[in-house]
């Protein structure tokens, strides 16, 4: 079976029917381009919340939950320009082919390819290209800044190879059937891995809950896969590079060493022969020559008559030194290439471990700061005001817990009981987190005080007369005090996945043994640096260069490092 690589029509057709309305309003927040990746992130916010909206030319487009590394070049950046801020006012396809069309605020249309050889671009209301992510030039159009934009010329009726791999013989009526139906709505999300993903049912496929999570899950496979490749291909070919050198190298020490022997062994010859060729240097001085040809077991040798047999010695003795040093220098030379030899075979393990660190698919609480408890209770809070109100609004429920630092400038925090109760234990790792994500870390203070109190005392009703601020509420009756909660967070990976998890020491140890605790200090991207170089060489994990971003926008703010775990460091001390 041939394995799907892009989107089809039919894959376009039903997302945005899934999604359309959704995203029809979103404000494009801000713009990346995903690490080693030609596709780029659209940061969005919408009615029901934020979503990221990945586009990849000539491939596919869905929203994406997995945390990639991101970058932004100059391209990017004049592709802020153009779209940040704006809302998306419409969302369609043009001429049923595989080209989405998205009508922003400012006037400007945001459009992607998922043909071969296809593109993103953005166009003014004229149609006039403004930006464009590769030049392309076809028989029919042109693809650059300050061209016209024109789409695919219409495309002769086929069938793409999967669908009719997957589903049979497929005709033009049958195909507009299909079409007819997903975008009516009737999606049956379905996948095969290493085969294909539809929006149909097909014999030997598993279903989803929903077309965007099964486009996800399966163009992630293959992106890991491909990403994997890649890296192995590029690797390999840098091995037989330095492979080559090597062997020249080793030739060339063996050569210089070979040399520098029968260098030292005419020299010592010509001292054995000391008697006999001290009476022909003579005869040639007396005859006015400088140069003289003898042989010496077998092999002709020149020699100056103006300079005794010892210095005549002495000069090959000095040649053969010199040949020593090159020799030396070549074997020098061809340790560090073995070396390095050694460190790519490393390099493709970390290369493949670095793909699936980077792609990796979150769960819905990870847009916000969160933890587990000890005994596993789920704890969010706010990262902004928006986030402050979302927890309580969507998700404390009457008999949940709701804590805050006792101080301006913290996070609404929600443990989420879902009917268990919660121990005094599990309460402190909540308030853990409430307390390192305060304004209290920022500050550099060492502890702060936590209060929590049921989610039937939190209202956004106001006393008459007061105005609320967006992510602010109203906490009636007691308030429960913990006092002194320490501001050290442990940052740990948890399991084969490698997860970053923070919360309190108690908490993640319970979990994982590959942690770090912080407290207040005065470093960020040095110290995320330096963590992911603990869990590197300390911790013997592959690839952890890939999570460098997602460590850093875990940290509360500048940090150090006041402890590692047992199996990063046996005395648990960092010094």
């Amino acid at each position: 079976m041939h394995t799907k690589t892009s989107m089809s029509y039919v894959d376009l057709a039903a997302w945005l029917t899934e999604w359309r309305d959704k995203l029809t309003g979103s404000v494009i927040e801000n713009v990346y381009r995903a690490w080693g990746s030609e596709a780029f992130l659209f940061k969005l916010h919408g009615r029901d919340g934020d979503n990221v909206l990945l586009l990849e030319p000539g491939k596919r487009v869905h929203l994406t939950r997995v945390e990639r590394r991101k970058e932004a070049d100059g391209s990017v950046i004049r592709l802020r320009e153009l779209v940040r801020s704006a809302h998306i006012r419409s969302i369609g396809t043009v001429n049923e082919e595989r080209v989405m069309r998205a009508e922003l605020s400012n006037g400007n249309w945001l459009i992607v390819e998922l043909l071969p050889r296809g593109v993103l671009t953005v166009t003014d209301g004229e149609g006039k290209i403004l930006y464009v992510s590769e030049r392309r030039k076809f028989k029919d159009r042109v693809l650059e800044p300050g061209a016209y934009y024109a789409p695919p010329p219409p495309s002769p009726f086929r069938v793409p190879r999967d669908i009719s791999e997957a589903l049979g013989e497929v005709s033009e009526n049958k195909w507009r059937e299909i079409v007819e139906k997903v975008s009516g709505g009737l999606i049956a999300p379905c996948l095969k891995k290493g085969f294909t993903v539809l929006p149909v049912e097909f014999p030997g496929c598993e279903r989803r809950e929903n077309f965007n999570d099964a486009l996800e899950e399966f163009f992630n496979e293959l992106e890991q896969k491909t990403a994997t490749e890649k890296a192995r291909e590029r690797i390999e070919a840098e091995r037989a590079k330095i492979g080559a050198s090597l062997k020249q190298v080793e030739e060339a020490e063996r050569s210089y060493f070979e040399e520098a022997e029968k260098l030292v062994s005419l020299a010592n010859r010509i001292l054995v022969e000391y008697a006999r060729l001290e009476e022909l240097l003579s005869r040639a001085r007396r005859e006015g020559k400088t140069k003289l040809e003898v042989e010496l077991g077998g092999t002709k040798v020149e020699l100056d008559s103006t300079v005794s047999v010892q210095r005549n010695a002495s000069y090959y003795f000095d040649k053969a030194k010199e040949l020593r040093n090159k020799a030396k220098k070549a074997a020098e030379t061809a340790e560090e290439l073995r070396r390095r030899l050694a460190e790519l075979g490393e390099s493709a393990e970390d290369a493949a471990e670095m793909v699936k660190l980077s792609v990796r698919t979150k769960q819905w609480y990870e847009r916000y700061r969160w933890t587990l408890t000890r005994r596993g209770f789920l704890v969010i809070a706010g990262k902004d005001a928006d986030q402050n109100e979302s927890v309580v609004k969507r998700y404390l429920g009457e008999k949940d817990i709701y804590l805050h630092a006792d101080l301006t400038g913290a996070p609404s925090t929600v443990l989420l009981t879902q009917g268990r109760q919660p121990t005094e234990e599990d309460i402190y790792d909540a308030a853990v987190l409430a307390a390192c994500y305060s304004r209290a870390w920022k500050v550099g203070l060492a502890a702060a005080d936590v209060f929590w109190v049921f989610g039937s005392q939190v209202s956004k009703t106001p006393p008459s007369g007061e105005y609320i601020s967006k992510g602010s509420f109203m906490v009636y009756g007691k308030k429960n005090y913990i006092k002194g909660v320490k501001l050290e967070l442990t940052l740990g990976l948890e399991g084969k996945e490698r997860k970053p998890i923070v919360g309190s020491e108690e908490a993640v140890s319970s979990r994982t043994d590959v942690y770090v605790v912080l407290r207040p200090g005065d470093e960020l991207e040095k110290l995320a640096d330096r963590v992911v170089r603990i869990f590197s060489k300390r911790g013997e994990i592959k690839g952890i260069g890939a999570l460098k971003d997602e460590l850093l926008k875990l940290l509360p703010g500048k940090s150090s490092i006041t402890r590692v775990s047992k199996t990063l460091l046996g005395t648990g001390r960092v010094s």
